[in-house]
Protein backbone atom coordinates (compact mmCIF):
# COMPACT_ATOMS: atom_id res chain seq x y z
CA UNK A 1 0.00 0.00 0.00
CA UNK A 2 1.33 3.39 -0.89
CA UNK A 3 1.20 6.69 1.33
CA UNK A 4 0.97 9.97 0.82
CA UNK A 5 3.67 11.90 2.20
CA UNK A 6 3.33 15.68 1.13
CA UNK A 7 0.91 17.76 -0.81
CA UNK A 8 1.78 20.86 -3.07
CA UNK A 9 0.74 23.46 -4.67
CA UNK A 10 1.64 26.67 -6.57
CA UNK A 11 -0.91 29.69 -6.79
CA UNK A 12 -0.99 31.19 -10.30
CA UNK A 13 0.22 34.66 -8.38
CA UNK A 14 3.36 32.99 -6.96
CA UNK A 15 4.93 33.46 -10.62
CA UNK A 16 7.96 32.06 -11.85
CA UNK A 17 8.63 28.40 -12.63
CA UNK A 18 9.61 25.13 -11.21
CA UNK A 19 9.53 24.79 -7.43
CA UNK A 20 9.32 25.56 -4.68
CA UNK A 21 5.59 24.29 -4.25
CA UNK A 22 3.68 25.42 -0.87
CA UNK A 23 2.64 22.15 1.32
CA UNK A 24 -0.94 21.74 1.92
CA UNK A 25 -2.82 19.92 4.55
CA UNK A 26 -5.43 18.76 1.95
CA UNK A 27 -5.80 18.87 -1.66
CA UNK A 28 -9.18 18.01 -3.72
CA UNK A 29 -7.81 16.30 -7.23
CA UNK A 30 -10.10 16.68 -10.30
CA UNK A 31 -9.56 16.17 -14.10
CA UNK A 32 -7.71 19.23 -14.38
CA UNK A 33 -5.43 18.63 -11.81
CA UNK A 34 -5.28 20.11 -7.72
CA UNK A 35 -7.40 22.53 -6.97
CA UNK A 36 -5.57 25.88 -6.22
CA UNK A 37 -1.95 24.61 -7.57
CA UNK A 38 -0.77 26.45 -11.39
CA UNK A 39 1.46 24.92 -13.42
CA UNK A 40 3.01 27.44 -15.69
CA UNK A 41 4.55 25.61 -18.57
CA UNK A 42 1.21 23.14 -19.05
CA UNK A 43 -0.63 26.66 -19.16
CA UNK A 44 1.58 28.01 -21.34
CA UNK A 45 3.61 25.27 -23.46
CA UNK A 46 0.96 22.45 -23.11
CA UNK A 47 -2.54 24.14 -23.61
CA UNK A 48 -3.33 22.64 -20.24
CA UNK A 49 -3.07 19.24 -21.33
CA UNK A 50 -4.83 16.97 -18.50
CA UNK A 51 -2.25 14.63 -18.98
CA UNK A 52 0.34 16.70 -16.97
CA UNK A 53 -1.93 17.50 -14.26
CA UNK A 54 -0.28 16.02 -11.45
CA UNK A 55 3.35 14.03 -10.76
CA UNK A 56 3.63 11.32 -7.98
CA UNK A 57 6.67 10.04 -7.41
CA UNK A 58 8.96 8.32 -4.13
CA UNK A 59 9.91 10.59 -1.86
CA UNK A 60 13.50 8.91 -2.40
CA UNK A 61 13.18 10.91 -5.84
CA UNK A 62 12.48 13.77 -3.47
CA UNK A 63 15.78 13.29 -1.50
CA UNK A 64 17.96 12.96 -4.60
CA UNK A 65 16.81 16.28 -5.67
CA UNK A 66 16.86 17.97 -2.13
CA UNK A 67 19.98 16.57 -2.32
CA UNK A 68 21.37 18.27 -5.57
CA UNK A 69 20.46 21.74 -4.31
Amino acid sequence: MAKVIGLHVKSKEAGGLRLPKLPVDSARVTADGIEGDYNRHRHESDNDNPDRALLIFPVETMQALNDEG
